[in-house]
């Protein structure tokens, strides 16, 4: 049996990227499950707050890369469970949005601000230093645009099909994923 070498330092990083991606998905479905929500209105609820508590339907189906059908029924969904408002919008009447209502704003926060203080609390114990955060901080976001980028090109390319029918796509194969 071939022994494998150690992984570099951006493998270590990128497979963390990887397995962030199921741990976000559990604490997600946990959390929807705890709301008596389905995951994408709860990521709706992630995107409104990520936008300031409001936005229009057509922002929020950008952010959501849904059309704008299905983002009215996430909407629906949320304004059914109390979660959300169609209110005029201040600056233009004829537009509405969507805002968040102050009891799931409290909810939210019940959810999600442990796990938040509990990762502030790990990171500072860490001695970071700022510059370090702030690259960590580049290296995250340019993993999310990609991610993004990625999912459009599932939704809208052959590459979807190709990998449905099992032909080999790219050059990483998750051999060097470990658990």
């Amino acid at each position: 049996m071939q022994r494998s070498l150690p992984p570099t330092a951006l493998e270590e990083v990128l497979l963390h990227l990887r397995m962030m991606a199921t741990e976000v998905d559990a604490v997600s479905g946990a959390a929807a499950e705890h709301m008596s929500l389905n995951r994408t209105e709860l990521r709706a609820l992630h995107c409104l707050r990520a936008m300031g508590d409001s936005a229009t339907a057509g922002d929020l189906a950008r952010m959501l890369a849904l059309t704008t059908g299905a983002t009215t029924r996430v909407i629906d969904g949320l304004v059914d469970h109390g979660h959300a408002q169609r209110m005029p919008d201040a600056q233009d009447r004829r537009r509405t949005v969507v805002v968040l209502t102050p009891s799931v704003k409290a909810q939210l926060k019940v959810l999600f601000v442990p796990l938040g203080e509990e990762m502030r609390r790990e990171l500072r114990e860490m001695n970071i230093e700022d510059d370090a955060l702030a690259a960590m901080s580049r290296v995250l976001d340019v993993a999310r645009r990609l991610m993004r980028e990625h999912t459009h090109r599932l939704h809208h390319s052959a590459l979807s099909t190709t990998v449905s029918q099992g032909l080999s796509v790219g050059t990483d194969d998750h051999s060097s994923e470990r658990q």
